[in-house]
């Protein structure tokens, strides 16, 4: 392979579309548009690997147009060949490719790791029948039905404290329910497949991934750049649409199936649709995303408004530096500000949310914590450091660059030590002969004292059922799982921290509650949690 284009053997060219461009894409995606001519050439490179010679390009390529309808045009030389190579592999977009080869395991910036399963062109094309069915309108209709009378079944189910969403599930049950759940999931990426397959596409991996250290799964999806934009948004769309009509199923048969069964099919329908209305953001690259730049066309949009905010926040503070080639609008900044922020939200989001789900783990959950704000962390100074020598590079000066990285350094240090964040701690509720107490899925807040709203049991509280007040400092105890977990009583217990509550109605034996505790800067979290640590 030419060491000097490393990315030549990772991508693949497209078919000449109706504007004479060509989409060079790679096993993550679409990455460029190009016309035709320059498509060419790479593609003659692509066929001169492992080496590139450039001459020889030009004259296959002159070799090949001999006969055309192109004798005005002056030959091209293979000086020219170099020229265009060398520019092409200084874009933007090529130079920030991932050129990794397309591994069974594979990791993809900036936090996703992928596990290919299976090849699913090879599975549906021994399922002709279903891929001619959805290439038809009356398809689609009767899937955009299907999905309505979801989504009504499933705000009913919500605002009716009584339905079967705002009860319980044993143990078991909700193990079933999460086995049920990435089983939707897996034929949310199957229907990607399918969908691309049905309008002549081929998608070459569907697999398991952890995507911002979240488990999930993916399909690949590249070849639907070779189709019309009102059929890219379908293959993109076609996941969400087929979770959805599961949990349309689901939500319908909650109505008339017994109690327990009703639960867990309540629960499913609206974690389907849940799980729908999250992919359908755009800032982050998940199917909302896909549909919208398969639509428009744009398929480097979200790199090239991210692009666009970083010259126009260069310019406004320094006066100076590299201006985009495309004009901006302020729609196009607000859109490349939400892609920075999005992600950085969503790890912040894992973080935070690792200590209530892993609370059952004791101190292993607390390290756990620690680590992944460690990996943040990390992850946030080298940002902050590719970001200043970004500046460096657009022509930003040494002294202008340094006092920008000291500012931020300050800012950044008074946002940890100084700003206090909302800390309302939720958590469960469990009431013995004792009374009722408060119990910490988390952890220690540091904290003592103060309102603690209870709600009922339930996959899904219903409305607050009074108010109590927290007294004295947590302590240790030892409450069943059903105090933690939306699951009938059973002999499971686990070991906890509990807050006992002053409360003058009749607390329900389990339930939830949110107790509203000051502020907590982000230092003295992690001061909370290293106390865990050091708790024998």
């Amino acid at each position: 392979m030419s060491t000097k284009y490393p990315w030549l053997s990772q991508i693949r060219l497209s078919e000449k579309d109706e504007g004479g461009r060509v989409l060079i894409s790679n096993a993550s995606g679409p990455v460029l548009r190009v016309p035709y001519a320059l498509g060419e050439i790479v593609q003659e490179a692509q066929k001169s690997l492992p080496g590139v010679n450039a001459n020889g390009i030009a004259e296959r390529i002159r070799a090949g147009r001999a006969g055309h309808s192109e004798t005005g045009a002056s030959p091209l030389t293979g000086e020219e060949v170099q020229l265009l190579l060398d520019t092409l592999a200084k874009n933007p977009a090529m130079a920030r490719m991932d050129v990794s080869s397309d591994r069974r395991l594979q990791f993809r910036k900036p936090f996703s790791v992928q596990l290919t399963l299976l090849d699913p062109s090879w599975l549906l094309g021994r399922l002709p029948g279903i891929t001619k069915i959805i290439s038809t309108r009356a398809f689609w209709w009767a899937v955009a039905a299907i999905n309505a009378v979801g989504v009504i079944a499933v705000a009913m189910l919500l605002l009716d404290q009584g339905s079967a969403l705002h009860d319980t599930t044993t143990v078991s049950g909700y193990l079933w329910l999460l086995v049920a759940l990435y089983l939707a999931v897996f034929v949310h990426e199957l229907s990607h497949a399918a969908t691309l397959v049905a309008y002549g596409g081929r998608s070459r991996r569907v697999g398991f991934m952890l995507f911002y250290l979240v488990p999930a799964f993916f399909c690949d999806v590249t070849e639907a750049w070779k189709l019309k934009p009102a059929e890219r948004a379908k293959v993109a769309l076609a996941g969400i649409a087929a979770q959805g009509n599961l949990g349309a199923i689901a939500g319908v048969l909650a109505f008339i199936l017994p109690r327990d069964l009703a639960t867990l099919a309540a629960a499913f329908s609206m974690l389907c649709f849940l799980y729908g209305v999250l992919n359908l953001i755009p800032f982050v690259k998940l199917d909302g995303y896909i549909a919208l730049v398969g639509y428009l066309d744009k398929p480097n949009l979200r790199a090239r408004c991210m692009d666009e905010f970083q010259a126009w926040t260069r310019g406004l503070i320094f006066r100076t530096g590299t201006r985009p080639d495309v004009r901006t609008s302020p729609l196009r900044l607000l859109f490349g500000l939400l892609c920075i922020v999005f992600p950085l939200l969503i790890l912040i989001g894992v973080v935070s949310a690792a200590g209530s789900y892993l609370a059952s783990l004791g101190k292993p959950a607390a390290w756990i914590q620690l680590l992944l704000v460690g990996g943040l962390a990390t992850w946030l100074v080298l940002r902050g450091i590719g970001h200043v020598i970004g500046l460096r590079k657009s022509g930003i000066g040494k002294g202008p660059a340094r006092a920008y990285a000291a500012v931020a350094l300050v800012a950044v240090a008074v946002l940890v030590v100084a700003v206090p964040f909302p800390n309302n701690v939720h958590g469960g509720l469990y009431t013995d002969g004792n009374g009722p107490r408060f119990v910490l899925l988390g952890g220690s807040t540091g904290s003592t004292g103060g309102r603690v709203e209870l709600f009922g049991p339930g996959l899904v509280p219903g409305g607050s059922i009074g108010t109590g007040t927290a007294v004295g400092a947590p302590e240790p105890c030892t409450v069943p799982l059903a105090a933690t977990v939306a699951v009938k009583e059973s002999e499971l217990a686990l070991e906890s921290l509990c807050v006992r509550l002053e409360y003058a109605g009749t607390a329900p034996r389990t339930g939830t509650a949110v107790w509203e505790v000051p502020g907590q800067t982000i230092a003295q979290w992690v001061g909370n949690v290293v106390a865990r640590l050091a708790r024998p």
